[in-house]
């Protein structure tokens, strides 16, 4: 079962956001807490505002396919 789960579906792209995530960590696992100063930490919400922004944006387009389109709706 866990070889299955491990398996990736080609077209699931999702599990480059995953990776990315996991880089992101490991380099802030490893930044030194000296640069975590008041300007980082600006730039860094700046940045991380515009990521939401886009994830938002992504989810609003798809309800209003959604919307627009009833075959795409989830149907349980």
């Amino acid at each position: 079962m866990v070889d299955k789960m491990l398996e990736l579906d080609p077209n699931d792209k999702r599990h480059l956001f995953y990776e990315e995530l996991k880089n992101l960590f490991f380099v802030l696992r490893s930044f030194p807490l000296e640069l975590v100063d008041d300007e980082f930490l600006a730039d860094f919400n700046t940045a991380f505002d515009e990521l939401v922004r886009v994830i938002n944006s992504a989810q609003k387009r798809y309800r209003q396919k959604q919307k627009t389109s009833p075959s795409l709706a989830f149907h349980v």
